[in-house]
């Protein structure tokens, strides 16, 4: 009788299955050439210029980056309020003068007392036509005393200082 001897070949095959991805960029945040702060400053120049730098990792490629400058520019205001008005009327200091206010001629300006009761507010400050001169909203003259402002007009922030009313 024959012997026959058969061999058994087990075959293991593994199969590996690599699954590559597809990343998209996605802007989260980006600077442009306008931005207005909540107090309605306008501020132009960029906050950020994109630096895109692909290097290789031990597990592929990884582009990263963005670049943010050193200075931001914010516009001058060129406001110069006076601090004293004696409206007596010799003619000097007879109103609240605010130098530079053409440059804002869409304004808003309000005074306070020292109690923080507002006591008169003007639209379209112009140290001609809306002006303060030491009276309240209704006409009433004020007393001498400290009082406190609030000048707000669009591209700058909000103004606030205090005046000395003499009568």
């Amino acid at each position: 009788m024959k012997k026959y001897c058969l061999l058994f070949f087990i075959a293991v095959i593994t199969t590996a299955t690599v699954q590559s991805q597809t990343i998209e960029r996605k802007v989260i945040s980006s600077g442009g050439n306008d931005a207005k702060t909540p107090s309605g400053t306008q501020v132009t120049g960029t906050f950020g210029e994109p630096l895109i730098e692909t290097r290789e990792t031990p597990g592929g490629y990884l582009t990263e980056g963005f670049q943010q400058p050193d200075t931001i520019y914010l516009p001058e205001v060129n406001l110069h309020i006076y601090t004293g008005i004696t409206p007596n009327g010799d003619g000097i200091n007879d109103v609240w003068y605010i130098e530079g206010i053409e440059q804002y001629p869409v304004n808003s300006v309000t005074i306070f007392n020292r109690w923080e009761q507002q006591v008169w507010r003007g639209e379209n400050y112009d140290n001609v036509n809306v002006v303060w001169e030491g009276n309240s909203s209704t006409g009433a003259s004020l007393p001498s005393g400290t009082y406190f402002f609030v000048f707000t007009a669009p591209g700058i922030d909000p103004q606030k200082g205090w005046v000395q009313l003499t009568r």
